[in-house]
């Protein structure tokens, strides 16, 4: 595995990691380039919900989270999780796109390994 490379315009970090499993922890457009360019298998955003909700889990009680959502839904809905370049780049390039919670402990080590955390979007 190479040396995490930090870009100075944002705090992402992106790894290279084995043919398996590459992923990338990016959410604007350029950074989903990245991640097609470094033949990725998939986005990982960390961020400080358990996923992808109709509204702000933080402002509306009642938000409902999605499991799986389709890459059209997304846009269609027009959810911020991340922008909509990014999400038609993944979309672009069958690049699906993982959304979980970092402030919970071993998330990180839960996506990695395959098992379901937060929110998939794919086709």
């Amino acid at each position: 595995m190479r040396s995490p490379l930090r870009s100075e315009k944002c705090t992402a970090w992106a790894w290279r990691l084995p043919s398996w499993l590459a992923a990338a922890t990016f959410s604007a457009g350029w950074r989903s380039r990245r991640a097609t360019w470094t033949a990725s298998h998939a986005i990982l955003k960390a961020t400080k919900v358990e996923g992808i909700y109709d509204a702000d889990p933080n402002l509306v009680k009642d938000a409902t989270m999605f499991d799986k959502i389709t890459y059209l839904e997304f846009l269609k809905r027009g959810l911020k999780v991340m922008d909509s370049t990014a999400i038609s780049l993944c979309r672009d390039n069958s690049l699906p796109i993982v959304i979980f919670n970092l402030n919970k402990s071993g998330n990180i080590r839960r996506v990695v390994t395959g098992e379901k955390v937060g929110s998939l979007v794919m086709a």
